[in-house]
């Protein structure tokens, strides 16, 4: 249990003692109101921690959990503190992903989070008296009440059991338009602002995506004149005022000023054409998550989104080959070449064919008990790697294979690899034949 003073909810977060988190977390049992908790793992030593709501503060167990064949309660006391507030721009426009970074009275970071979509945060935190910086976008940072710097930031006292409100508010504006082709329509870029001076521009809203139909906004400092310029995998241009191919000239950009209202419509032409297509299955129902790429002179890729549909840019006059790598219950696939002219190329679609599902238990050979954490991997008849994976508490694995024929292997610290069947090398084994359907393996034994 979690006995909490100030709050509730979080989660416990559970690692290996040997890897400290290194290789990951084995676990992250949420903690219910009434500050309890469980989680399934096997026989071990783990180290524990406490994290409260949003992740903004980590309190570790004060021992490490030794499991052993019996269940183990493990319990920690804590008590927390908030600060929050709400992070807005000028006009009380609400600012998303700004970080509130809270740090000591020695400067030393404590502890962060980030606003959600209306400007708010929570920061929960030991009491203690704070000093609170402010980080949005590639704006300039600021402290509470909007001090430049550490020393003259005003100190926020979390001391006393109520929740401290401190909200900030950034001198920024945003740019916006749209990012489009060359033969029309909105295409993904990221986006950089700088200073109007092409001698030695400073960034200032550098590196905004744009989203996938091409809109785009920027936060910028108010009060400034500056450049746009978008960046496509396959070309890059600065915008310029009512041309449909903008200019790779710094000097030859339209300056944007901006002065307490948000400049619009400031929209950027990229000499790029598009790919696009639907990645779907044998069945004709949509692939989400299939990441689709070109690589040649152009280069682009993105992950399908329930739809299945991809949208690429690519050089006029390139031939590229497009690569679907699915999820794994799919197997992949490449199109034919195909030569990019002065026209975007639709309906490069895919229907993907079903991979299947091999599972199966690694076991000790002396007793038959369950193997957890060992390594299943597939092989080729030529002895390449095509996949792995690795068993949960209970000695079970499941991997995607596609139609084909393979070797199967497992191997664990301190055992010897063993191959399906308990073959003792890749030239004995047996061959695994997948063939349309799902296959369940008898149990691998290590020695």
């Amino acid at each position: 249990m979690v006995t909490a003073a100030g709050f509730s909810g979080g989660f416990v977060r559970v690692c290996d003692n040997s890897t400290n988190c290194d290789g990951g977390f084995e676990a992250e049992p949420s903690v219910a109101a009434d500050g309890t908790y469980a989680v399934l793992v096997p026989n071990g030593s783990y180290r524990m921690t406490f994290w409260a709501p949003g992740g903004s503060a980590q309190v570790p167990f004060p021992s490490v959990v030794t499991v052993n064949g019996t269940n183990v309660v493990a319990d920690l006391s804590v008590t927390l503190r908030s600060i929050k507030g709400t992070v807005t721009a000028t006009g009380g426009v609400p600012l998303d992903g700004a970080a509130a970074v809270a740090y000591d009275a020695n400067n030393t970071f404590v502890t962060a989070t980030y606003t959600a979509a209306d400007g708010t945060y929570t920061i929960w935190i030991a009491p203690s008296v704070y000093k609170v910086q402010f980080n949005a976008h590639t704006l300039p940072s600021i402290w509470y009440l909007n001090a430049p710097d550490f020393t003259s930031g005003t100190q926020v006292n979390v001391s006393a059991a109520d929740a401290v409100r401190i909200d900030a508010t950034f001198p920024a504006i945003t740019i916006s338009g749209t990012i489009s082709g060359a033969a029309g329509g909105g295409v993904a870029a990221t986006v950089f602002v700088v200073d109007a001076s092409c001698a030695s521009p400073t960034a200032r809203g550098s590196g905004q995506s744009s989203s996938p139909n091409g809109s785009y906004a920027v936060w910028v400092p108010d009060s400034g004149a500056y450049h746009v310029y978008a960046t496509v995998p396959s070309g890059s241009r600065y915008y310029v005022q009512g041309s449909p191919s903008g200019t790779v000239d710094c000097a030859g950009a339209t300056t944007v000023t901006v002065s307490g209202q948000a400049a619009t419509g400031v929209d950027v032409a990229v000499p790029v054409y598009r790919v696009s297509g639907t990645v779907r299955d044998s069945a004709q129902a949509s692939i989400d998550n299939a990441f689709v790429s070109v690589g040649a002179n152009s280069f682009d890729g993105m992950y399908t989104g329930p739809d299945g549909t991809y949208s690429l840019t690519v050089y006029t006059g390139d031939t590229v080959t497009v690569t679907v790598s699915p999820p794994p219950q799919y197997v992949g696939a490449q199109s034919s070449p195909t030569l990019i002219g002065t026209a975007n190329v639709t309906g490069v679609d895919f229907a993907l064919a079903s991979a299947h599902l091999v599972s199966g238990r690694v076991v000790r050979a002396s007793d038959t008990a369950p193997l957890a954490f060992a390594t299943v991997t597939a092989w080729t008849l030529a002895d390449v790697f095509v996949t792995d994976t690795v068993t949960d508490g209970l000695g079970q694995y499941a991997m995607w294979l596609a139609d084909g024929t393979y070797r199967v292997s497992a191997s664990a610290t301190g055992y010897t690899m063993t191959f399906w069947m308990n073959a003792p090398s890749f030239a004995t084994a047996n061959n695994l034949v997948i063939s349309g359907a799902n296959v369940a393996l008898s149990d691998i034994a290590l020695p």
